[in-house]
């Protein structure tokens, strides 16, 4: 396969959703794509497209990307990924939540790939100056993604229970219930201890 064009690949997952005569030929393409080596940075390209569609899948190929291949990038590309993709997410309007959700999701796996690497995993990304930049919905929507991304490393997790524990208090109003993602980051938390008073 010739390297890919991203121009080319946008119109292909157009025409995945939007052309049903053309849309087997489209997967077809789009899957040898996502196989070769130009993958992880024609997603990021995409990301900046104008089309929805195209930024949910670059996205979800991004997600896909890092649970595939993360443990095998060195801790300094690893590390560079999650800036990047942080930065992206710090950038985006709120109304693109299945996009952040995505990002988010290989983020966590990302920061997982660090323990391995012994690069101080989420705690070093936690404290990096991309998180700290993020909207507080996007902040608590990683941390959490992070325990299930990192089933082995639970009790290196823990070092992080007093940030989540801080941030989910701030985020929570005592006058009105619990936002869906700050019960659904208290649930991921709670095997590891968290527990909000």
């Amino acid at each position: 396969m010739a390297t890919p064009d991203p121009s080319t690949v946008e119109a292909a997952v157009l025409a995945l959703y939007h052309d049903p005569p053309r849309a087997a030929e489209a997967n077809q393409y789009l899957l040898a794509v996502t196989q070769s080596p130009q993958a992880w940075d024609i997603a990021e390209a995409l990301l900046a497209s104008t089309h929805a569609d195209v930024r949910h899948f670059a996205a979800c190929s991004l997600h896909q990307q890092a649970k595939k291949g993360a443990s095998a990038l060195a801790p300094a590309v690893l590390q560079e990924h999650c800036a990047r993709l942080l930065g992206t997410v710090a950038a985006m309007p709120s109304a693109e939540r299945a996009v952040r959700s995505q990002l988010c999701l290989a983020v966590a796996v990302l920061a997982a790939s660090l323990f391995a690497a012994d690069a101080g995993g989420p705690a070093a990304l936690c404290s990096s100056a991309p998180f700290q930049a993020l909207p507080a919905e996007s902040k608590i929507e990683l941390l959490t993604a992070l325990p299930q991304a990192c089933p082995l490393h639970h009790e290196q997790l823990r070092v992080l229970l007093s940030h989540v524990m801080v941030l989910l208090q701030a985020h929570a109003r005592a006058d009105a219930p619990l936002e869906l993602g700050v019960v659904q980051c208290l649930r991921a938390w709670q095997p590891l201890g968290l527990d909000l008073p």
